[in-house]
C-alpha cells in the first residue's frame, strides 16, 4: 500500500495541470440529510449531482446549494440550510456571506463556521476546535453515560494545487451495557481502532482521520489518506458503510459529464485479538487489502445507476488460506476484479453488486442496494437452503415535506442479509476491518426494518424520531459452529450445508427507539437532548426482555453525534 501511495503521489505531482481539489464534507447523517433534500428537489443538478460515494466534495455540494437557492417557494429552513452550507465552504461562496462584519479580537472569526481562517494567494486555511460533551443517566453498568471530546479540524489548499484535511481528538466515553457486550464479543469499539477499558463500560480512545487532495486535470481527482467512506443512497449500506475504524486508502475520482468512476484501493486490519483492557499487544496488526470500484450513471435526471465489484485479499498465516498478498492486477484501475481473482484461483473474497436512485417526485425518491457475495442458480432453484447463497439487499425512501407540511421528511428503509454474507475463509479476507464489519453494523443472517421522521420547524431547530427493529440469528456461546451471523468467522465453520434459512440460530429480536432535539445557535455548534431506549429478546434462553438506553445532554460543535444503532 505505501509503494502504491508513493507511485500515484509521485505521478500526480509531475502532471503539469493539476489544479486545486476542494476537500470533502465529513460524514454526518443529520447534515448530509439536508444534501439529500437538496438532490431531491433539484433532481440531482438535472442529472449532473453524484451522491453514490461519499464523502461529497465540499464545491460539488456549493454547486448543489446555489441551485437550490434559485428554486422559488423556499421555506426559511432551507434558505438557513443553504446559507449554511456556504458558510461552511466558504472557500466555494462569497466570502462577504460568510463573514462577519467585526471579527472578534481582529483575528477570530472572520468567517462564521471558522474560528481561525486565514487567505493569501498561496494559502487557504481554516481552522477550527472540535468538542463533544454529553452527560447522561443510563440503563445498567453504573448507571452512567459520557462522552468527553476534545480536538481540532484543520483543512485547506496549498497553492491551489494541494489540497488537505485533518482531524484529531482525544476521547472518553462511558456507553450503554449492549455496547459493552459487543466489545466483549469482537474485541473491539464500534467506530474506533485503538482503545483502552477504564471502568465498567468506560473506554479512552484517540481518533486521528486525515488525508491529502489532487486534481490531475479537469476531470480526475486524487484523495489519499486515512479515513471513512460511504456508497449508497440509505441510512445503512450493505456495500461500504462509516461504521468502522477509519482506514488508510486511495481514492481515484473520474468525473465526465453524467458519468462518475471511483476506484478504491484500501489497507484494512485484521486479526485484532485484543485483551480485556483492548490493548491488542506489542505486535503488528496483519494487514489486508480491500479494492472497489464503481462505475455511477445518471440517466436522465430521475434515474442513478450503480455498478461496483469489490475484493477482500490477504492470506492467513495460520492455515495458509488465501492468495498471494496482494495480487498486482488488482492494482490496474479499469480490470474486472472476478476474473482476476479467478484467474488466481479464487483465493479471495469477490463480490459485485449495484444500487440505484429513482426521483420519483420532487418530494419522493426510492433507492437500494444489491450485493452478490456468491450465488448458484441451480442451488437456489432447489431451494434447499444451500449455505452458498449469500447476497444482501436493500429498499427505501426518502419523503420530503410530508403530506405538505415543509421541512418534514420521512426516510423509511428494509435491509436484508443471507446467513454466511460478508465472511470467507477466514478473518483475513473478510468483508471487515479491525474487528468490524465494513458493511452493515449488524453482520449477517438478519432481516430490518428503520423508520426516521425529521423534523426543521424553525432554521436552528431539528428534531427527529428514529424507529429501528430487527431479528438476527445468533450463535451459540457453547458451540463453535456458525449460523451466519458473525462475518468474522470462517464459513468452514457452518452447521450445515443445506437447511440454511434466514434469521437461524438463536433469534434475536431488537427494538431500537431515538429521540433528539437539537438547536444550532451557532454554525456548526449544537445543543441536543436525546433520549435512546433499546429493547433486546432472545430465544430459547429463558431469559427476561434486556432493555438498556440512556438519557442525556450534549453540546457538540464540529462533530456529529455518536450513534450505536445496533
Amino acid at each position: 500500500m505505501r509503494r502504491l501511495l508513493l507511485f500515484f503521489g509521485s505521478l500526480i505531482l509531475t502532471v503539469s495541470s493539476v489544479r486545486a481539489q476542494s476537500t470533502f464534507l465529513p460524514l454526518d447523517p443529520d447534515i448530509y440529510h439536508w444534501i439529500d433534500r437538496a438532490d431531491i428537489r433539484t433532481f440531482g443538478l438535472s442529472g449532473r449531482f453524484h451522491s453514490g460515494f461519499r464523502a461529497i466534495s465540499r464545491e460539488s455540494i456549493n454547486q448543489l446549494m446555489d441551485s437550490l437557492s434559485l428554486k422559488p417557494g423556499l421555506s426559511a429552513s432551507d434558505r438557513f440550510q443553504v446559507r449554511y452550507f456556504r458558510e461552511v465552504n466558504s472557500e466555494f461562496s462569497n466570502p462577504d456571506s460568510s463573514g462577519l462584519r467585526k471579527p472578534f479580537l481582529k483575528s477570530f472569526f472572520r468567517r462564521k463556521a471558522d474560528i481561525l481562517s486565514y487567505q493569501d494567494s498561496v494559502f487557504d486555511i481554516h481552522a477550527n476546535i472540535a468538542g463533544y460533551g454529553s452527560m447522561g443517566q443510563a440503563k445498567g453498568g453504573n448507571g452512567n453515560f459520557l462522552i468527553n471530546s476534545r480536538g481540532v479540524e484543520v483543512r485547506g489548499t496549498i497553492a491551489k494545487r494541494v489540497g488537505f484535511y485533518s482531524y484529531m481528538a482525544d476521547n472518553q466515553v462511558i456507553l450503554p451495557d449492549y455496547v459493552g457486550d459487543w466489545t466483549t464479543r469482537f474485541g473491539s469499539l464500534p467506530h474506533e481502532g485503538f482503545w483502552k477499558k477504564t471502568g465498567v463500560n468506560g473506554y479512552d480512545f484517540f481518533s486521528a482521520r486525515a488525508y491529502i487532495t489532487f486534481n490531475a486535470g479537469k476531470h480526475i481527482a486524487f484523495q489519499a489518506g486515512h479515513d471513512r467512506l460511504q456508497t449508497g443512497y440509505g441510512y445503512r449500506s450493505m456495500v461500504l458503510s462509516d461504521f468502522s475504524n477509519p482506514y488508510t486508502f486511495l481514492r481515484i475520482n473520474t468525473k465526465i459529464w453524467k458519468v462518475e468512476y471511483t476506484n478504491l484501493f484500501a489497507s484494512l486490519k485484521t486479526d485484532v485479538n485484543a485483551l480485556a483492557t483492548g490493548i491488542p499487544g506489542n505486535r503488528r496488526i496483519p494487514d489486508k487489502l480491500f479494492v472497489f470500484h464503481r462505475l455511477g450513471i445518471n440517466l436522465g435526471k430521475r434515474v442513478s445507476l450503480g455498478l461496483f465489484e469489490a475484493v477482500v485479499a490477504g492470506k492467513d498465516p495460520k492455515t495458509s488460506a488465501g492468495g498471494t498478498f496482494p495480487d498486482p492486477s488488482y492494482f490496474n484501475p479499469i480490470i474486472f476484479y472476478r476474473a482476476v481473482e479467478q484467474n488466481s484461483g479464487s483465493p479471495d473474497n469477490a463480490s459485485l453488486g449495484f444500487d440505484l436512485k429513482v426521483s420519483v417526485s420532487k418530494s419522493i425518491r426510492a433507492y437500494g442496494q444489491f450485493f452478490l457475495d456468491e450465488f448458484l442458480l441451480k442451488k437456489f432453484m432447489e431451494g434447499n437452503g444451500w449455505w452458498g447463497n449469500k447476497y444482501a439487499f436493500q429498499a427505501g425512501m426518502h419523503y420530503i415535506d410530508v403530506a405538505g407540511i415543509r421541512n418534514l421528511d420521512l426516510q423509511a428503509e428494509f435491509n436484508l442479509a443471507r446467513p454466511f454474507t460478508y465472511s470467507h475463509q477466514s478473518n483475513y479476507s473478510s468483508y471487515s476491518h479491525y474487528g468490524q464489519p465494513l458493511a452493515h453494523p449488524l453482520g449477517a443472517n438478519f432481516r430490518e426494518v428503520l423508520a426516521i421522521l425529521r423534523y426543521q420547524p424553525v432554521p436552528r431547530v431539528q428534531a427527529s424520531a428514529k424507529l429501528i427493529y430487527f431479528e438476527r440469528g445468533l450463535d451459540s456461546s457453547s458451540v463453535s459452529k456458525s449460523f451466519g451471523s458473525d462475518v468474522l468467522k470462517s464459513y468452514y465453520l457452518r452447521a450445515k450445508e443445506s437447511g440454511n434459512f434466514l434469521t437461524q440460530g438463536i433469534l434475536q429480536k431488537v427494538l431500537f427507539l431515538d429521540l433528539t432535539l437539537s438547536w444550532q445557535p451557532w454554525t456548526n455548534f449544537f445543543l441536543d437532548i436525546k433520549h435512546v431506549r433499546r429493547s433486546e429478546e432472545r430465544s430459547g434462553l429463558n431469559a427476561p426482555t434486556l432493555k438498556s438506553g440512556y438519557t442525556a445532554l450534549s453540546v457538540r460543535w464540529n462533530i456529529a453525534q455518536r450513534g450505536y444503532e445496533f
